[in-house]
């Protein structure tokens, strides 16, 4: 299957499947004040990678930029991943919310 052709339903799906495996293979108990705080760490990753991609880090913790950005990539994905969870865990219909508050607005 084409990575394009694939539907958010099933990104959801996926998502959620390895953070099942997460769960399990790290014992870790994923409940609402799990899921916020991990959203909060990983918010907070993202900063570091666009400092990083400014070149506002010590030299020590400078990248190439395309590594920068690869970084980034990783860091904005997880904070994808720890929403969709967050979602679940509330309840939420995300492609509902998505749908109502960016995709059908005037």
């Amino acid at each position: 299957m084409d990575k394009k052709d694939i539907s958010f339903s099933e990104v959801e799906e996926r998502i959620l499947s390895r953070w099942s495996i997460y769960k399990d293979q790290f014992s870790i108990d994923i409940n609402k004040g799990y899921a916020l705080a991990k959203l909060i760490e990983e918010v907070g990753e993202v900063n570091s990678a666009s400092l990083t991609i400014e070149g506002k880090v010590r030299p020590d913790k400078s990248l190439p930029l395309e590594s920068a950005k690869d970084q980034l990539g990783e860091e904005i994905s997880d904070v994808l991943g720890t929403l969709i969870l967050l979602a679940k865990i509330y309840d939420i219909d995300l492609m509902k919310s998505l749908d109502k508050k960016w995709l059908n607005r005037a």
